[in-house]
Formats: structure tokens, sequence, C-alpha cells
């Protein structure tokens, strides 16, 4: 039986699985790095817990049990104490907050480009909130930049979470940092020099879409994050996207009309002749382009009637400029609605999809238990179960893998367990070939916390893989033993012994993936190998003699005490 501690802090995790350990080890790593009790201590550690691992992880795909956690906790103040870990409470809400900034951004950027107070005008009135609000988006965006640079990153292909700063930085460089150096780029500092080139400062204004695509980075991780439903995730994404093109398109025909006027041009001097221009009416105070009946809201209607190309809106085109303008708009929104209609396909047709038909199957369960009136700890338990065997999506695997050849099984199934096995004693030196084959005979078993795998005394006829968990091992007197996490193994010696009874008990303290393999099969796998089968028959023999000495041992000394 290959043994692991516990330690203190996931003893105290287990509390919440009705598990309550008497194994007491090593100390919580956040305390261990940052010790005391007075009021700035304590303060360290509750900023630490924020940046280390969530207990609520979301990710299970790398971080899958309670033992790797901890392990991650100690890889993360030991080696790498000033990074923010990705899957951290602060990640979360940090994203969270920034899908809130970035859809301002957005929003905004573009009125900020031909508002009045970016004009250096004598007449215009400034939005004191409107200006704040665009100065914090602008600080939020610099601030994540730098942040990027201090978080890790997940590598799913390879189920390892980047730390060291150096690889993150490369990873940054591969993905969003172009599109983030624009987002930037601190255009209300620059329109401090440049208050007459507004034609420079509208196109740097621009820059700003590239926002969108940190957007949908932070809207996707909020989905996975807070467990958004998969088609009402798309939708919303899909009617913020609508918005923001209107925007952009309603704001940039306002720069067009506004330079036609002669505004951007710095040729009107006078509050009267803006007024005659623009068509406005009297009083000029609190004006803005927000509430000004022949601004914004003509330019949205003449927006609206373009990209749906209905009309002009109120009047032709002005010159060839303005006519490029609005052929480019009709272009540009002929692709979009190619691009929606692509889309809302794309949703109706996910209906066939792993995490659609995971959703379909969720609601079929949640019936069907309130229909068996299933108590409500019942129904939490079979719904977790579900959670931790699909992963929000569904499929059959025994179906996939009977579609492939029974080379490509295998190769997938070594990839999937092969480590596992290789670190059992009796299995050290065997044949490749012979691996394969006992490889190939495993089968998932998935345990809930609580869920009694193995009972001392009764007759084993198999042994387990633990790929992801951590179960506790009890002596026939009840005595707490040990914790087994990912990687470890026991009931190894029933394999070997027809007649051999379990010496343990072994419960489930948070939900397990094991992988069992049957006595029966691995004697059918062995049987080419004989003399292999006479040797670890041997090793089985001295093992047991171990154990009993070990029980006798444990034995005297309760009677001892």
């Amino acid at each position: 039986m290959h043994r692991k501690k516990g330690n203190s802090q996931q003893s105290r995790y287990f509390v919440k699985f009705n598990h309550v350990c008497d194994i007491v080890d090593l100390e919580d790593p956040v305390r261990i790095n940052y010790p005391g009790d007075d009021l700035c201590s304590r303060l360290k550690r509750t900023l630490a817990r924020w940046r280390t691992v969530s207990d609520y992880r979301r990710d299970n795909r790398i971080l899958r049990s309670q033992g790797v956690v901890r392990d991650e906790r100690n890889r993360h103040f030991e080696n790498y104490p000033y990074m923010i870990h990705p899957i951290s409470d602060f990640r979360k809400w940090w994203g969270l907050h920034m899908i809130v900034v970035m859809a301002l951004v957005l929003f905004l950027a573009p009125i900020n480009s031909i508002s009045f107070w970016s004009i250096a005008s004598k007449f215009y009135i400034t939005l004191t909130i409107f200006k704040l609000t665009v100065l914090y988006c602008d600080f939020v965006l610099i601030i994540n930049f730098i942040l990027n640079f201090f978080t890790g990153t997940e590598n799913i292909a390879e189920k390892r979470i980047l730390m060291d700063r150096r690889e993150i930085a490369i990873h940054y460089l591969k993905g969003y940092f172009w599109a983030d150096v624009w987002t930037i780029i601190p255009i209300q500092f620059i329109s401090l020099f440049l208050t007459t080139q507004l034609a420079i400062l509208f196109s740097l204004q621009f820059t700003k879409a590239m926002t969108y695509v940190s957007f949908l980075k932070y809207y996707k991780e909020f989905s996975e994050n807070f467990n958004v439903n998969y088609t009402k995730q798309k939708m919303i994404l899909l009617v913020c996207s609508i918005m923001f093109y209107f925007q952009w398109v309603t704001c940039f025909l306002m720069f067009i009309y506004l330079w036609n006027c002669g505004v951007l041009k710095g040729t009107m001097q006078t509050k009267e002749e803006l007024i005659e221009a623009l068509n406005l009416k009297e009083p000029i105070t609190q004006l803005t382009y927000l509430n000004a009946n022949g601004s914004y809201t003509g330019a949205l209607y003449r927006a609206t009637m373009i990209i749906l190309l209905i009309d002009y809106g109120r009047a032709p085109p002005y010159n060839n400029v303005e006519k490029m303008v609005v052929i480019m708009i009709w272009v540009v929104s002929k692709l979009v609605y190619v691009q929606i209609l692509s889309y809302i396909f794309q949703v109706l047709k996910a209906n066939g999809s792993p995490a659609y038909k995971y959703t379909e199957t969720l609601k079929q369960l949640k019936e069907y238990m309130s229909h068996k009136h299933l108590p409500v700890y019942m129904q939490r338990r079979v719904l977790d179960y579900y959670e931790f065997r699909f992963q929000n999506t569904y499929f059959k695997e025994k179906d996939i893998l009977n579609t492939i050849s029974n080379h490509l099984r295998q190769e997938v199934t070594m990839h999937s367990c092969g480590k596992l096995v290789e670190n059992v004693t009796f299995f050290k030196n065997l044949p490749i070939a012979l691996l394969v084959r006992i490889v190939s005979c495993l089968d998932t078993e998935i345990y809930l916390a609580n869920d009694i795998i193995s009972k001392a005394k009764s007759v084993g006829n198999c042994m387990f893989f633990i790929a992801s968990g951590t179960v506790a091992v009890y002596t026939q007197s009840g005595k707490e033993v040990c914790h087994l996490e990912d990687g470890a193994h026991f009931g190894e010696i029933a394999l070997v012994s027809s007649d051999s009874r379990r010496v343990t008990s072994v419960i489930a303290v948070e939900v397990c993936e094991l992988f069992k393999l049957s006595r029966d099969d691995f004697v059918r796998a062995i049987m080419p190998y004989p003399d292999l089968l006479e040797n670890i028959k041997k090793i089985a023999a001295e093992r047991i003699e171990r154990v009993n000495v070990l029980e006798e041992q444990l034995g005297y000394i309760r009677k001892e005490s």
C-alpha cells in the first residue's frame, strides 16, 4: 500500500465532507509562510489566501483533488510567492470586474472620441462623471496589463499551471499581449498636447476597439467560473456585441458629421456657430452628445437605417468621403449579418453538443429526483457525481472507444493511467506488452465523500489505483492510519491471493476517481508469463507478513495504552 500523510489544513477541508481527521501533520502552508497573530500578519494571510488556489476551484481538469491543491499551494508559496494563481479567488472576482470595465470602455470610448470635452474649444462643458469614469477605466486597463505578467496561466494541453514569470511572459506575448498594448495607450494624456489634432485623437481612440478581444477572454472565464448556461452565455454575448457595434457606428457617423460641419477642424469659434451647425436648441448649458437632438440621437437613427440597409437617414451623404463611409458600413454590416446568422446557427446546432447534452441530462436528472422525492442530501450527492464524472460535457466514452482500433484504444488507455500502473511495486520491470494488457483491463469507478471503497475482513478480489482524490485508511479497530492521494494504490495483495481478506478499511473523504483491476483480469493478462506470476506471489507473501506484523504492533500499543 502506497502511503501518504495528511495535514491540518487538509483535515479542516475534509470537515465539509463530514470527515473528521485523526491525522495531524503539517501546518497550513499559508500560516507557515506568514506566521504571527498580529493584525499585519492576519492581513498578509488573508491576501495570500486570495491569491492562491481557491478551495472552491472551478478547474477540475488540472486540480482534481485536495491533495493536488495542497501541493500546488506549497509550490506557489515556496517558489512563486509574489505571483497570483490563475485559479484563485482574486482572479475570479478581478475577471468579473474586468468584464464591467471593458464593457464600459467599449461603450464609452467612441463617445469620448467625439465628445466636447476632448475638443479644446472655449464653449464646451465637461462632464465630470463621464470624464472620471473614462480615466478610471484607462487606469484599470493599465493595472490589468501589469498584473498579467504576475498572474499564472493554465496549460490545459500539458495539464499543468505555469507560474514561472518567464514562461508567463512568453505565453502572454504569444496571446493577448498585442491586443492589450493598444488598449492602454494614454489617449487622455496625449490629448493635453494635441489639442488641435482632433482627427489623430479620434483615430487613436479607435484602438480601444481591441478591448473586445480581451473582453471575450474574460467573458469566457466568467461563464466557466459561475457556471452560466451555454445558450444564455452565447445569447448575452451576441446582444452585447451588437450593442457595441451600433455604438461604434453611431459615433463614427457623428465624427464624420462634425468634420463636415467644420467643428473638428477648429473653424468654429462661437457658440452660435456651433448651434447653427448642429441644429441644436438653446440653452447650451450641460450640452452633451448624449442628449443633443441633432447629434447622438440623430446619428443613432442614421446608423440604424444604414446598418439595417433601409435608408441613408435624414439626409443623403454630404460628400464623397461620407459616401465611402456609408458604403463601408453597408459592407461591414453585411459581414456582421452573416456572422450573426452563423453564430445563431452555431448555438442552435449546439443542441447536439456535449455541453448541451450535459445540461439537458442534468435537467432530466433533477426532474427525476424531484419525482422520486429524494432527500436534499441525496440529490446533492447525485449532482456531485454527475459534475465530477462528466465535467460539464456529456459523452459516452465506451461507445467512442469502440469506434477506434484496438491499438489506438490501448494507446489512449496507457496515456490515461499507464503511470499509475508503473508506480506499483508488483509491476516494476514488467514487459511493456504485459503492462499494456494490464492497463486495458482497468475499469473506472467514482466514489463520493464517505463512500466505503473496501471493508476490513472482507474478501478482496481487486486492487485500486487513485487517479484523483483522497481516501482514508482505517485499521480493523477503526483507527485512521493514513491518507492516500493521487497516484497511490491499495489492495494489490488481493491480485495474487484468492483467499486473502482485507486488513484495512478504505473510505473516500472527497470525490475520488479510481481505476479498478480485478484478480481475474490480472491473472488472465499475466498467464503467458508464469515466472513473473510466481515472483509477484513471493512479493505479495512478504507484504502480507509485514502487514500482519504491523497489525500485531498496533494491537499491542492499544493494550498498553
